[in-house]
């Protein structure tokens, strides 16, 4: 029900911007399906949960982590979030009973997932379109000047105090997950 209105609401926009052309409309027809069967920005977010859990057990996944966790994750949701998050926390040595409090907090999380889940989709379909017609423009100029702000916001709002606290990884649970699956 909802990939008829996406297609129709993305030939809308290339319509209003006057973008749409016979083509456009077959590329939307096939790239809004094809692109809802991939993880999804909604998806993705969960990804953040395991970041909140290491947080909360008081053991930080370490930055050295996060490429794992990235691949492991992206590749870990082309199936369920219920699979998904049980071997993620496993994967980070996260005590599986952060999982309950996961799923207790779904019934939010999935309401705003599928909000971007479906913004992605849109977006992603558009931007197929826009570039299979030609009308999509490479401008390096503001490019460039995205990649500056958003280096410096990152910068700006990172910890720099936790860095060296995150990165030594240690915890107080640590000797009790390893001495409890030695036993």
């Amino acid at each position: 029900m909802v990939l008829p209105l996406l297609v129709e609401n993305s030939r809308a926009l290339l319509n209003k911007y006057k973008l749409e052309t016979d083509r456009s409309d077959a590329v939307l027809d096939a790239a809004i399906p094809a692109s809802f069967n991939f993880p999804q920005t909604g998806k993705v977010l969960a990804l953040s949960f395991i970041l909140f859990a290491a947080w909360f057990t008081d053991d930080p996944v370490a930055l050295t982590d996060y490429p794992m966790l990235m691949i492991s994750g992206l590749a870990s949701f082309f199936g369920s979030l219920n699979v998904a998050i049980p071997f993620l926390l496993d994967l980070q040595k996260i005590p599986s009973d952060m999982f309950q409090l996961f799923v207790v907090s779904s019934v939010l999380n999935s309401r705003f997932g599928t909000l971007l889940a479906a913004m992605h989709t849109l977006v992603l379909g558009v931007l197929v379109a826009c570039a299979v017609t030609g009308g999509l423009t490479f401008n390096p100029k503001k490019i460039f000047r995205y990649a500056v702000l958003t280096s410096c916001l990152i910068v700006a709002t990172m910890p720099i105090r936790l860095l060296p606290k995150i990165m030594e990884r240690k915890s107080r649970f640590r000797p009790m997950l390893q001495s409890a699956a030695h036993t």
